[in-house]
């Protein structure tokens, strides 16, 4: 059932999704719905103001709207990316270590890396109604990728994936469910996933940045960037905020970020 709404949605012309997505940005601000507390709060937390608030909300709204767009047909991801067609050409001659964060539509940005490289794997979280869960991991495998929920026996399975020299992907901007590193985001504490800084010190894949900025001619440009030593923690969330003050209003400032904080206050929400 969920594939076929999928493939319904994804013939839409796009226009009739950023059209959608104006439509339903609206709704969210007129009726103050929970996603624009949630965004607003994040970035009086970050930056001392909310200037960027309309244009994030369009921006989640526009992403979430695309999730269902190229799981129905993975060759819409042409409509939507400009640039750095053959950005992996020589770089996939050693297994890659390749991270990112939420910022746009991130099974875009999977399903782009997935057509590009053989043998990925991607580490994602389990949608929590099984029959959605099922439809979005067919859609995702559908390119070729792998994938590997953080539930404890796939996690493992993904491990050793990467230990063989399998191309790894991750999105590594989100909370840790368990265990994880406090660092800083925009100079305030946070809970950080520390996977990263665990699988690069082991020196084995080649580890790559990769984000999405905002297109000239279509809705995303493509950057990468490769680093020649293991990262920590620390030194990931710099890159992610170089990456956010590029295109700022891309971010997902939708999800709560500033949870499990190790004070008397526990998140900022």
């Amino acid at each position: 059932m969920f594939l076929i709404l999928f493939k319904i949605f994804s013939s839409l012309p796009y226009w009739i999704v950023q059209s959608a997505a104006h439509l339903i940005a609206f709704m969210t601000r007129l009726f103050s719905l929970r996603i624009l507390k949630t965004s607003r709060d994040n970035l009086i937390h970050c930056f001392n103001t909310e200037g960027l608030l309309k244009k994030s909300i369009y921006e989640t709204t526009l992403s979430s709207l695309e999730f269902p767009y190229v799981w129905g047909r993975p060759d819409n991801i042409k409509k939507l990316i400009e640039g750095n067609q053959n950005a992996f050409i020589g770089l996939d001659r050693k297994p890659m270590l390749i991270f990112t964060l939420h910022m746009g539509c991130v099974d875009v940005m999977l399903f782009y890396l997935a057509l590009n490289l053989k043998s990925l794997n991607i580490l994602y979280t389990p949608a929590k109604n099984i029959s959605l869960n099922k439809a979005v991991k067919s859609a995702r495998e559908s390119t070729g990728a792998k994938m590997f929920s953080i539930l404890p026996k796939e996690f493992n399975k993904m491990f050793k994936s990467f230990k063989k020299g399998n191309h790894i992907a991750i999105a590594s901007d989100l909370v840790p469910h368990k265990k994880g590193k406090y660092s800083t985001f925009f100079n305030r504490e946070c809970l950080c996933l520390d996977l990263i800084e665990k699988l690069s010190k082991k020196n084995t894949h080649q580890l790559v940045f990769v984000y999405f900025t905002l297109g000239k001619t279509k809705r995303y440009k493509f950057n990468y960037k490769t680093l020649d030593r293991p990262i920590n923690v620390d030194d990931m969330n710099s890159l992610f905020e170089t990456a956010i003050k590029e295109c700022p209003e891309l971010y997902g400032w939708e999800y709560k970020k500033f949870r499990k904080l190790s004070g008397q206050k526990k998140n900022i929400y």
